[in-house]
């Protein structure tokens, strides 16, 4: 019994490996755009830095 049971499992697993598995292509495709995106996200903090700090200018003008 337990024979089947290891055949049944390893025919699974040597069909789920061949179909998933990445290959260095795949994932140096996928630094460079996570590094892409990285570069994106640095000009997003920036502006919102520049518009929170133009919101407590205004506030400040306002109250003080």
């Amino acid at each position: 019994m337990s024979t089947i049971t290891f055949n049944a499992q390893r025919e699974f697993l040597s069909e789920a490996m061949d179909t998933s598995l990445a290959t260095r292509a795949d994932i140096e495709r996928i630094e460079r755009k996570l590094i892409e995106h990285d570069a994106k996200f640095d000009k997003l903090q920036w502006m919102i830095g520049i518009v929170i700090g133009l919101s407590v200018a205004n506030f400040a003008k306002q109250y003080f």
